[in-house]
C-alpha cells in the first residue's frame, strides 16, 4: 500500500481504484507567440504509478499544468 499526503495527513492510495487514463493528442501550447509545446501526443494507462523526470527547465511543470487543466492548450486535435 502506498501512502500519500499533501499537508492534510497521510491517506492510503490505491492505483487500481483511482484509475484515470491520461491522453494528450496533438497538444500545442504557446505564450505570446512563442511555442513551448508543439504537437505533443501520448497516452498513460490508468493503472500503475508514473513519474515525470527531466532536467531543470525541461517542461515538467508545464506538462503537469496542462494535464490538470490549469493551462489551456493553444491547439489540440
Amino acid at each position: 500500500m502506498l501512502w500519500v499526503g499533501w499537508g492534510l495527513g497521510l491517506m492510503p492510495f490505491d492505483a487500481q481504484k483511482t484509475a484515470v487514463r491520461l491522453l494528450f493528442d496533438g497538444v500545442t501550447y504557446a505564450v505570446d507567440g512563442k511555442g513551448l509545446v508543439s504537437d505533443l501526443s501520448f497516452e498513460l494507462p490508468g493503472q500503475g504509478i508514473h513519474v515525470v523526470m527531466g532536467a531543470n527547465g525541461a517542461g515538467k511543470r508545464l506538462l503537469l499544468e496542462l494535464a490538470h487543466g490549469l493551462l489551456t492548450p493553444s491547439q489540440e486535435h
